[in-house]
């Protein structure tokens, strides 16, 4: 059963929920849609809204029945399961002032004037637990040279260093990464080739290749492969046979090996072709299964001439 369609509500008829279908005029599907507030979200006839998003004037009232329907102007209000807007903060005027934190950064005061230094109540103020002494005192002239020198040193590399020890450490976990990825690549490879040399000691590449496929439609059989498939027709029977190609092994169908030997080439002479299938043929049969005969007659031909359809040619009798 289908369940509620409000985001975030898991509201189910195992539940215990009472499912309403969206109605089916269109202005009152469009007002429960923009009340849902889903993105990219059209309601449709198997979309439902769970009764817990309804308040209870919504609901018909002394019912005989009993039962808990909606009016015909019903309008779904409640979604306790709405996603929360995320309240963004208002910029900060670019005209404003710094606050003083921001002036007050030790690693930072070597961009500030010299005049700013100089006034800031940090340089003529101490703290509690600085005691001071006549060595430590500096003159003007003094404390105005210390702080030129302050304004041309580089700034501190202590905030750099952290970051560069991640980004080096997260190098060298990807390289492991890499470096894993790579091996498990070249064992998939070797198993590949194994296997590959394990299916060559009993398929064929033709074969092989049917296996790559989803069908054997359209796949070119060789003669190896045609004769192996006639030698398992011949000993199996058209059952057998039948049996080993539902079991999804790629060899030719039935109908295919029909086609090659309907193209039998039957010409005057001996032909070679026959004597092939022959052996085929009796190749699996049991001593007293090749006992045969040969029988000869004679026949009358009269001279004449005539034309083979299937090969095209004329022969003269």
């Amino acid at each position: 059963m289908p369940g509620c369609s409000a985001w975030g509500c898991s509201n189910r008829p195992e539940n215990g929920s009472k499912l309403f279908r969206f109605p089916t005029n269109l202005d009152r599907r469009k007002t429960w849609e923009a009340k849902v507030n889903r993105l990219h979200w059209k309601a449709n006839s198997n979309h439902k809204l769970c009764d817990a998003h309804f308040s209870e004037d919504q609901f018909e009232q002394n019912r005989v029945d009993g039962k808990r329907k909606l009016k015909s102007t019903a309008i779904p209000t409640i979604f306790p399961h709405r996603r929360c807007k995320k309240v963004r903060k208002p910029p900060a005027r670019r005209d404003a002032p710094l606050p003083v934190k921001h002036q007050k950064l030790a690693d930072h005061d070597y961009a500030l004037p010299i005049s700013d230094l100089l006034d800031s109540p940090d340089l003529d103020e101490e703290t509690p637990n600085e005691q001071s002494s006549d060595e430590d005192q500096l003159p003007a002239s003094d404390q105005q040279d210390a702080v030129v020198q302050a304004q041309t040193d580089p700034p501190s590399t202590s905030t750099a260093q952290p970051y560069e020890v991640r980004l080096k450490k997260t190098v060298d976990n990807l390289r492991t990464r890499l470096r894993r990825v790579r091996k498990e690549k070249r064992e998939l490879l070797k198993a590949k080739h194994r296997q590959r040399r394990k299916l060559c000691k009993s398929f064929s590449v033709d074969q092989l290749t049917s296996l790559g496929r989803s069908s054997t439609r359209g796949v070119r059989w060789g003669d190896a492969t045609v004769k192996k498939a006639l030698q398992l027709r011949f000993t199996c029977g058209a059952s057998g046979y039948d049996l080993l190609l539902r079991q999804n092994l790629p060899y030719p169908s039935i109908r295919t090996l029909q086609r090659r030997m309907q193209n039998v080439a039957f010409r005057p002479g001996i032909l070679s072709q026959v004597f092939e299938f022959l052996e085929l043929k009796v190749s699996n049969m049991r001593p007293e299964e090749r006992i045969c005969s040969l029988t000869l007659d004679e026949m009358a031909l009269s001279t004449s001439v005539e034309y083979d359809v299937s090969s095209g040619i004329t022969r003269a009798k």
